[in-house]
């Protein structure tokens, strides 16, 4: 299991602005923009003073939602589940794959994700967010379906 990380405010609590999974704690690029905008809080005495809070049920990392959330990928029926830290590696994994371009989305049913034109009916793909054991938490938002919508490439097989 990953490390979740929090800037601590004077009260001791751990800040839900200030939060990165290790993963995301060692790009410097995600921890400066952490850092900086934890400088904004008034109760933060070092925005650069990173404390372990794994296990923090309330805290999330701001950058991949880790670890609430996981990005569930099942290429048609007789896929594999797979999970991914973030849309952007769902979106690599799937053209790879040459999955196609988004012609629809599955909103229950027979299950939650995408059709394309290689993926479709019962051969859909799965695509949802889910904890560590691929249960369904939460469904793509608007934004992250456009960017789905936007990230897949034509490809026809």
């Amino acid at each position: 299991m990953r490390k979740l990380l929090a800037i601590v405010s004077e009260q001791g609590t751990a800040c839900y602005e200030a939060c990165l999974c290790e993963h995301c704690h060692a790009n410097p690029e995600h921890r400066a923009g952490v850092e900086k905008k934890a400088a904004t809080i008034p109760d933060v005495p070092n925005p650069s003073d990173w404390q372990d809070a794994t296990g923090n049920e309330a805290l999330t990392c701001v950058v991949c939602r880790y670890p609430k959330l996981l990005i569930w990928v099942r290429v048609g029926d007789m896929g594999e589940y797979e999970s991914l830290d973030s849309l952007d590696d769902a979106l690599d994994y799937l053209n790879a794959l040459k999955a196609g371009e988004v012609t629809g989305w599955v909103e229950g049913g027979m299950g939650v994700g995408i059709e394309t034109v290689n993926y479709y009916g019962y051969d859909f793909i799965s695509l949802f967010w889910g904890d560590d054991d691929a249960n369904l938490t939460a469904h793509l938002d608007a934004d992250e379906r456009m960017e789905v919508e936007e990230g897949l490439v034509e490809v026809y097989i």
